[in-house]
């Protein structure tokens, strides 16, 4: 068990005075010495907008694909850490990295589980999803989330996800394998300090707790025919639209390039204008879907539609039809 202090805040090891076992009770600052040396960590930026991935080699923040960030933006957890530090005193803690983040994908076994608004905050209570959860799987490690109102588990599961339920549905639990994570080693002081092994429990936990997909979650298939309406830009995005690009834009170099200079620039993608398409849909459904820097935001496939049409990248005349813009927004997610 590893013990740090940093730029984290330090964890005090009082309890909830209520000593249910439907209380969170915190512990020590732990990092799972399982991980703590592995090459699975980034960093983020905190804006008013959300927790943004950043590379841990730039000090002023810079974004990377939390989800699957390239291997070279890999570091070790006390490099993480460093880099944080050496952010804030350079730029400040408004300006500069804010946190330390796990980049699930980068271990081929590490999945998670990420219940959001499941402990009263002024109580420590969980809910009852929550205290089963923390209850059935105390022997893998727990932690309390930022805002000290969710809970994040860890696992090792070689299975993976079980591809035929949802991720989350009203009364169900998210569950990531390739989301970068926000980690505050707020350990939970009733669960393991390491991180267990179980293959199959997180496909079990899903089929569990969530909804079976139905035939229309499915991504359509699209039959391209000559006798197609005409698609035309919109006059105008709505104010979550545009929360939705500016914060892309921002933070994603390629993502602005395609939005704002695709026509002209998506000979970066080998030549290729059908990839380029591909690149910013992609970084279209990430953004909206993916990223949870926008959770208070949910978008339709029209409303990506209307963005990728209003971007520069979507002038030239095969944009136009109706089939093209849909399948490739389909496609990309």
């Amino acid at each position: 068990m590893s013990i740090k202090t940093g730029v984290f805040p330090t964890i005090m090891s009082e309890q909830f005075s209520e000593k249910s076992n439907a209380c969170v009770q915190e512990g020590h600052f732990v990092v799972p010495d399982s991980i703590e040396t592995e090459r699975v960590w980034i960093v983020y930026s905190q804006s008013d907008r959300g927790k943004v991935p950043c590379s841990p080699h730039s000090l002023k923040p810079k974004y990377v694909d939390g989800a699957d960030p390239d291997e070279s933006e890999l570091v070790t957890f006390s490099e993480a850490l460093n880099a944080v530090a050496r952010s804030r005193e350079k730029f400040g803690h408004d300006n500069g990295l804010s946190g330390v983040m796990l980049a699930l994908s980068a271990h081929e076994e590490l999945a998670s589980i990420d219940l959001d608004d499941c402990v009263d905050p002024k109580t420590g209570e969980m809910d009852d999803i929550a205290a089963e959860l923390v209850s059935d799987m105390s022997d893998t490690y727990w932690e309390c989330s930022p805002s000290g109102t969710g809970l994040h588990g860890y696992v090792f599961d070689e299975l993976g996800l079980d591809d035929e339920y949802k991720k989350k549905d009203e009364n169900g639990i998210e569950v990531y394998t390739d989301r970068g994570m926000t980690f505050t080693g707020r350990h939970v002081s009733t669960t393991c300090t390491d991180i267990a092994k179980t293959p199959g429990l997180v496909g079990a936990y899903q089929r569990r707790y969530n909804d079976e997909k139905k035939a229309s979650d499915s991504v359509a298939t699209y039959t391209a025919t000559d006798d197609v309406a005409p698609v035309r830009a919109p006059t105008g995005l709505s104010s979550s639209q545009k929360k939705l690009v500016d914060m892309m834009v921002e933070h994603d170099d390629e993502a602005r390039l395609l939005f704002e200079e695709g026509d002209t620039a998506w000979t970066n993608w080998q030549n290729d204008r059908s990839r380029a398409d591909m690149a910013l849909a992609s970084k279209l459904n990430w953004w909206a879907h993916e990223s949870g820097a926008l959770s208070d935001e949910e978008y339709t496939e029209s409303e990506l539609i209307e963005i990728f049409l209003s971007s520069d990248l979507a002038r030239r005349d095969k944009c136009s039809r109706s089939d093209y813009v849909r399948r490739t927004i389909h496609n990309a997610r």
